[in-house]
């Protein structure tokens, strides 16, 4: 069963949260999901207009490339973070590009458990993807934290559309968004390379003494205009009750 099927009955079952009636999806969307997680085949089983260039191929290790990048030049807000960052990039190094190579390139038309093994360990990724980028919104500039957001989010909406041109068998569309599906990793590798070596990294500790010295100073502004206030005020309201000595 596509994936766009369990899309559209989690769709309809949100529209239909709203009205008592209307009879719960809840076994169907679980039996959808169950069904498309453990697929074996493709819609493209069998399908000899399918000819992937090599190049697609070569963009399945773009998540074992990536992994190298962040492994060789890690972000500083790593260090004191409990994310399992060292063990998300060699999972990328070792297991995600391989594995991606032969679902996506080697057994893409024939009937392979590696469309199994490659479907679970990119949701079980991409779910460290969403909380890397959860865990390091504190502790990036906010540039480089609405880039990493637009580059994820444009990875799914890719990835969704590839689901949809493989329902369909379109063979152009699919080879097209899933390209751009496989090219996620090189953004983020690149948001990340740009924030620590050409923005600079932001510290929080450094933000917050900047901050508290901001205040430090306003309030020894505010206090200075008051003691002004108060040493000019006695004489200014004196003034009119001084008699004039002659």
């Amino acid at each position: 069963m596509p994936l766009d099927d369990c899309l559209v009955m989690i769709s309809l079952a949100t529209a239909e949260a709203l009205t008592p009636e209307a009879p719960s999806r809840k076994d169907d969307i679980i039996d959808c999901i169950t069904t498309w997680s453990f697929m074996s085949k493709t819609n493209f089983y069998n399908n000899e207009d399918l000819v992937l260039p090599w190049w697609f191929g070569a963009l399945c290790f773009s998540f074992s490339i990536c992994g190298v990048a962040m492994l060789w030049s890690p972000p500083k807000w790593t260090i004191e973070s409990r994310f399992p960052f060292t063990i998300f990039c060699l999972m990328l190094v070792v297991i995600q590009g391989p594995f991606s190579f032969a679902a996506d390139y080697i057994h893409m038309t024939n009937d392979s458990l590696f469309h199994v093994y490659d479907r679970f360990i990119a949701i079980f990724l991409m779910s460290f993807e969403t909380i890397r980028i959860v865990t390091m919104c504190n502790q990036v500039n906010t540039s480089t934290m609405i880039l990493s957001l637009l580059a994820f989010s444009f990875a799914l909406f890719s990835f969704v559309n590839s689901q949809l041109s493989q329902s369909k068998k379109c063979t152009s569309g699919f080879v097209f968004w899933h390209a751009l599906w496989h090219i996620y990793p090189f953004f983020a590798a690149s948001i990340a390379l740009f924030d620590k070596h050409i923005v600079g990294e932001f510290d929080p500790t450094t933000a917050v003494k900047k901050m508290g010295d901001s205040r430090r100073k306003e309030g020894v502004l505010l206090l200075s205009t008051r003691v002004m206030k108060n040493t000019t005020l006695p004489a200014a309201v004196s003034s009119p009750n001084k008699k004039r000595i002659i």
